[in-house]
């Protein structure tokens, strides 16, 4: 089998449409969480689109209008071809189609209902409070890599930037989605006001907490997405060592509590404490 033809397959079967259409759905509503909590407060968070926002507001302020939408597709084009060039195979092609339709996913949303028809008169965001503007954020965020992390897709972006470092730097890629993502954050100062940024700082840590505070087991979990089949065996196997271990524990804890129970049941009356 040839190229052409290892490509032009998947396109007759049912699996590749199916996640086609929940990768399309998934990014749609990634989108709106964007455009409606995020660009109307200005507030950036640490992740390709908050870059964008400082970008596009340092442009703005010079007096060159340039949408948010177009740098976030542009830095995507840019980080793909990086990606392409230095990971090559280990880099799937669902974040290829995840990354690149954020930025026009935005401008539709502009183009079917415009934030500015949601802000309420003297108020400045949607919600109204950049507290709200980030809980929504984060809620509707986490909906939309739900739904992709079903079919081992994600949503691009600042994911591709933390595999290049991972490779080559060999940091952790949780080491490496935390710190460009605090860094995106301080870029925030030149646009922002100090209050802004810190909002921003603690939405960042909300996005990638994952990396950061679960447990072995579960990080061998998320490893397996996107990954080669040996780092797919050894973090099933990885889980499955942990699950029989975590099974043991609670048998010893169970055997040793019966045990202490008998023990303790076998002393005289008087000298139990209750």
């Amino acid at each position: 089998m040839n190229i052409k033809e290892e490509l032009i397959q998947p396109l007759g079967t049912f699996k590749f449409w199916k996640e086609l259409v929940i990768m399309t759905l998934g990014m749609f509503i990634a989108a709106a969480s964007v455009y409606y909590f995020l660009m109307p407060s200005n507030l950036v968070v640490g992740s390709i689109t908050g870059l964008s926002m400082v970008i596009s507001s340092v442009f703005n302020a010079m007096g060159l209008p340039v949408k948010v939408s177009l740098v976030v597709t542009v830095i995507n084009a840019i980080l793909l071809v990086l990606a392409w060039l230095l990971i090559g195979a280990e880099f799937g092609a669902k974040t290829v189609y995840t990354a690149l339709i954020l930025g026009p996913f935005i401008e539709l949303w502009e183009k079917i209902l415009p934030y500015k028809k949601l802000i309420e008169p003297g108020q400045t965001s949607v919600m109204g409070d950049p507290w709200f503007d980030l809980l929504c954020f984060v809620l509707i965020l986490s909906a939309s890599q739900t739904i992709l992390f079903h079919i081992n897709a994600s949503t691009g972006g600042l994911d591709i930037l933390a595999k290049i470092v991972n490779k080559y730097l060999h940091f952790d890629i949780g080491t490496s989605v935390s710190v460009a993502g605090a860094l995106i954050c301080c870029s925030a100062f030149a646009v922002n006001p100090f209050r802004m940024v810190v909002i921003g700082l603690i939405g960042n840590g909300s996005t990638v907490w994952r990396w950061i505070i679960l447990p072995p087991a579960s990080t061998a979990a998320s490893a397996c997405v996107s990954s080669p089949p040996a780092t797919r065996k050894f973090a099933g196997s990885l889980l499955t060592s942990c699950s029989a271990a975590a099974r043991y524990t609670r048998l010893q804890a169970a055997t040793t509590g019966k045990r202490m129970w008998k023990s303790r049941s076998s002393l005289p009356r008087t000298n139990l404490p209750f």
